[in-house]
């Protein structure tokens, strides 16, 4: 049976806590015991008021979300009047180009008449013939930009109009291509101007805000806009009759809240209902006071009649017995003995540095070979240290092993080499060692003793030897450089009729000159200085498009790139932060490797402090980056190659992408996911590039930071213009680099581990891990040492390229997976080679 609270239930001598504590704060005004409050919620007096509020707070929101959706329904309606007109306005503008064009075709005219267009701020009459092969020695397209190119193309294969939009410096461009006759194609351009007259005509008179619309692979983005309104949540976006346009109209605060707040009189209720379930409590618990005063009132009063009571039975008893006289003693009085209620409380903040300490990036992948290259080099029959001559360049300790005399006998070596090809030019760049000029010097004499002409580049970043062998047609390239290794080392990259030259034809070039098989020509070949870093700058500048001013911290580690890459930046629209820009060959703040522990604690600190968007860090010459957030996390360069390759693959269905065997297993599946076609290949940047070429591939990439593009660039590997693709990807993307990070999927993985051995004995373990059956029951791929994969990960161990070491890497679903995988390694590597330090 339901029971009415009455004041008559309660407590009314409980003045106290139980605990003989007095009240204090508001519980003393009201002196209210602990189930006071929720027993006098539970009375009619109060629960009916704040039953009735809430029931009004709820009918509130049922109608405002109603009144919400009515609004939302109004301003669809106007979205769908506007889209139709802009549709008419765009249609409008194809229309106008295709008229001139169809009017050009009849005429047979070659020019465009002074008064064509008058709304375009271009207009231009492009040859078909121009187009032929999208190569870089045709000069009739270096105006357009490659969007502009891509629009050509698709007009000429449907043969019909095709509109776009894209970014110019700091303004939107609306383009249309039409056909003009079988030889000739009609280019116009008009200024976002010409599409924000026509929202301005489209625009109500009622308070929106109308936005123009197009859809980017990132998401849309806003061409122009009517109205400078404060938003509201009622918005409406409706699709043009183009898919890629859309119009969206956002109702200004206030018209939105004068739809809303029609029913603004239940909240008043509300509040009025509210009102009186907190008056009704505070008055019950005023009256419960009162009775509770009263009533102790009435008990002290009993407590002392009873007291008084009790002391004249004592007197009377004193007066009976009078041979024993009986002190009386004082009746013990019931108190309740007054306590103060006093807390104290103490904390203690210990406050504890934070390390800066990173998760390594990557191990350094040369870390072997700088330990190999401090010993001291067998002599051979040639006097000169075969080890030098590595995997896919030259390389060695600069003043012990790159000698004079075997720099001038490598140039003579490469002048056979491009005879035998019929090649008579050659370019040769350096980067800023101090050791590079006497071995350019060396390298020179050899070529023009055997014949070729010499156009030497300067001091520039590796990238930009391999682009002006593209650029100036000549398709050899020697570049001296020590790449990412310390001031001690130098060394010869190699590029012959367009191919960097792999592990055999380096042993050719080796044996050559141990057999000393030169040939003399004639006469010396020509020498001649040429600049290209205008021109490279300029491309790149008219290639990638930066939709937005973000903010850089570029550390070029004192390399190749640093009177570059701030420049190239800038001129993209940046604001750079130039981090170690001055060319030193000593290399003063830290060695060039941005993939070593150490290396990008500067640039961390400088993104953090400076609050860019982005840290870039190069290598000594150039062809290696690494991503720093702008949180100051270091961001691995296979998860970068993800980011880069959902961006080409999105473009281009189908498309390829290679990557080394020391990569993410997510790579491949993210890949393949996004419509592209994964393939793997061996580590190093010849393989990943000579890959690239044999399979068409347009983004290539491997671990330790050199990654390749063959969409939109030339296929080498240039960490400059990586890095000015992901400001143009972040640039066109409403999210920042870590945010595209955590999408990624989720992995536990080490950096590359080097395992110091013999420089035979790396090929005997490897030669012994394949014979052997050490890996029962997982995947074993051989492309490049031992990639084992496993359901939950994978391990890799293989010779590496560079010096006396095992290079390995470590992948697994979580840490448990990955301490197990790499203990099957260790037992694997202990039974094949016990003396080997498993560091892991």
């Amino acid at each position: 049976m339901n029971r009415r609270h009455r004041f008559d239930d309660f407590d009314f001598n409980a003045t106290k806590l139980r605990t003989g504590r007095k009240f204090s704060g508001l519980r003393s005004l009201f002196q209210v015991r602990r189930g006071d409050l929720l027993r006098l919620a539970a009375t009619k007096s109060v629960l009916l008021p704040l039953v009735a509020g809430f029931l009004v707070i709820g009918l509130t929101y049922i109608s405002e979300r109603f009144h919400h959706t009515q609004a939302i329904a109004h301003l669809t309606m106007e979205a769908e009047r506007a889209a139709l007109l802009m549709d008419r306005h765009l249609s409008n503008l194809s229309a106008e180009v295709e008229n001139l064009a169809v009017k050009l075709a009849a005429d047979g005219a070659v020019v465009l008449p002074d008064d064509a267009l008058p709304r375009a701020s271009t207009r231009r009459l492009i040859p078909v013939t121009s187009l032929g092969i999208a190569d870089d020695d045709n000069r009739a397209l270096d105006p357009l930009r490659h969007i502009e190119r891509d629009m050509i193309r698709r007009s000429l294969e449907l043969q019909a109009s095709v509109i776009d939009v894209y970014r110019d410096d700091k303004h939107w461009l609306l383009s249309v291509v039409t056909p003009v006759s079988g030889d000739m194609v009609l280019l116009a351009s008009y200024p976002d101007a010409v599409l924000g007259q026509a929202l301005a005509r489209i625009a109500s008179q009622q308070p929106v805000l109308l936005e123009l619309k197009y859809r980017f692979s990132s998401g849309w983005r806003t061409l122009t806009r009517r109205g400078a309104l404060e938003p509201s949540p009622a918005t409406a976006q409706v699709v043009l009759g183009r898919p890629l346009w859309s119009v969206e109209l956002t109702m200004g605060k206030l018209a939105y809240q004068a739809w809303i707040n029609r029913n603004l009189w239940l909240y008043v209720v509300a509040l009025i209902a509210a009102f009186a379930a907190v008056v009704e409590l505070l008055l019950s618990l005023l009256r419960l006071r009162t009775r509770r005063i009263a009533q102790r009132k009435l008990t002290q009063d009993k407590l002392t009649a009873e007291q008084s009571r009790e002391l004249e039975e004592v007197s009377l008893i004193e007066s009976v017995f009078t041979t024993s006289r009986i002190e009386p003693t004082d009746v013990a009085t019931a108190t309740h003995g007054d306590a103060e209620d006093v807390v104290s409380a103490t904390q203690s903040a210990g406050a504890s540095d934070l390390d800066d300490d990173f998760l390594d990036l990557l191990d350094e992948p040369d870390s072997a070979e700088t330990e190999t290259l401090d010993a001291e080099p067998e002599a051979d029959s040639a006097s000169f240290d075969d080890a030098v001559f590595r995997a896919y360049d030259i390389r060695g300790i600069a003043d012990t092993q790159l000698t004079t005399e075997l720099c001038r006998d490598i140039g003579r070596a490469l002048a056979v080499e491009l005879s035998e090809l019929r090649q008579r030019q050659a370019l040769v760049a350096r980067d800023g060692r101090n050791s590079s000029p006497r071995i350019r010097d060396a390298l020179v004499e050899g070529l023009r003793e055997g014949g070729i002409n010499v156009t030497d580049l300067g001091a520039v970043p590796t990238p930009l030897m391999h682009f002006a062998t593209h650029e100036l047609g000549v398709g050899n390239g020697f570049m001296v450089t020590g790449s990412h290794n310390g001031r001690e080392y130098n060394g010869i990259k190699m590029v012959v009729a367009g191919s960097s030259l792999t592990e055999e034809r380096i042993h050719a070039l080796r044996d050559r000159i141990r057999t000393q098989a030169f040939v003399a020509a004639p006469s010396p070949g020509g020498y001649s200085h040429r600049s290209i870093v205008d021109e490279y700058i300029a491309r790149i500048k008219n290639d990638v498009v930066v939709a937005r001013r973000m903010k850089v911290v570029v550390d070029a580690a004192n390399g190749a790139t640093s009177p570059v890459a701030p420049r190239l930046f800038q001129a993209l629209g940046c604001t750079v932060e130039p981090l170690f820009c001055e060319l030193n060959g000593d290399f003063p703040n830290h060695d060039p490797d941005p993939t070593r522990e150490g290396n990008l604690n500067a640039l961390q600190a400088a993104v953090r402090a400076k609050r860019a968007d982005l840290g870039i860090a190069l290598d000594g010459d150039g062809d290696r980056v690494v991503f720093v957030t702008a949180a100051g996390e270091p961001v691995f360069p296979d998860r970068a190659l993800m980011l880069l390759a959902q961006d080409v693959v999105v473009r281009n269905p189908g498309a390829s992408v290679v990557y080394d065997v020391k990569c993410s297993s997510h790579l491949p599946k993210l890949i393949s996911e996004a419509g592209g076609v994964p393939v793997m290949c061996r580590s190093g940047h010849s393989f990943v590039k000579n890959q690239l070429e044999a399979s068409g591939a347009l983004l290539g990439g491997e671990f330790t930071g050199h990654i390749f593009f063959r969409e939109r660039w030339y296929g080498f590997d240039d960490g400059m213009y990586v890095a000015a693709r992901m400001l143009e990807l972040l640039s066109l993307s409403p999210l920042r680099l870590q945010e595209h990070i955590a999408r990624l999927p989720e992995s536990v993985a080490t950096p590359e581990i080097c395992l110091a051995t013999d420089e035979q004995q790396k090929f005997v373990i490897v030669d012994q891990l394949k014979a052997g059956d050490y890996f029962e029951g997982a995947e074993i791929n051989l492309l490049d040492g031992l990639r084992v994969e496993f359901p939950t990960g994978w391990g890799l161990v293989r010779a590496s390229n560079t010096g006396p070491a095992l290079s390995l890497r470590f992948e697994a679903d979580d840490k448990d997976a990955l301490a197990n995988i790499q203990q099957h390694f260790r037992e694997a590597l202990r039974s094949v080679d016990p003396t080997l330090d498993l560091k892991f």
